[in-house]
């Protein structure tokens, strides 16, 4: 009986005392949560991910709410949530970029031509002028 106290007594204490550090720790991934959702702002230069980062946003608002009031476990949920958004936004920003970047290619080769046949121009008219100097040189001569 004794030893169940005991056991019981120590059991409660041990979870009294992890409460505040998985809190704690829980406070700091909100914190670097909020960091990255900060980052990924500034990296979005098209806005493609602005809803989800506020809906990021309101789920970490939630989770400290939660701890506040010791609800570890579902606060524990809302950062899961946080934490794909957080994936889904960098992968939303990536592409955003990489289309911006493969649209930016696609202009200058459709410009390709246009300039190849503008930098031949140019090339014919040195020639021309190269010719020009060099019989002008002749008559020099």
């Amino acid at each position: 009986m004794m030893r169940r106290l005991f056991g019981v007594c120590t059991m409660f204490l041990a979870l009294t005392l992890a409460a505040p550090a998985y809190a704690d720790e829980n406070q700091e991934q909100i914190t670097q949560y909020r960091t990255m959702l900060s980052e990924q702002d500034a990296l979005d230069a098209k806005n493609v991910a602005q809803q989800d980062r506020q809906l990021a946003a309101k789920w970490l608002q939630e989770a400290e709410v939660l701890l506040a009031n010791g609800d570890g476990d579902a606060a524990d949920k809302r950062l899961r949530r946080v934490e794909f958004a957080i994936d889904l936004i960098r992968a939303m920003v990536a592409s955003a970029d990489i289309r911006t970047a493969a649209e930016a290619q696609e202009a200058a080769a459709f410009k390709g031509p246009e300039l190849l046949e503008q930098l031949q121009a140019e090339v014919d008219a040195l020639k021309t002028k190269r010719a020009d100097l060099q019989q002008e040189l002749r008559k020099l001569q």
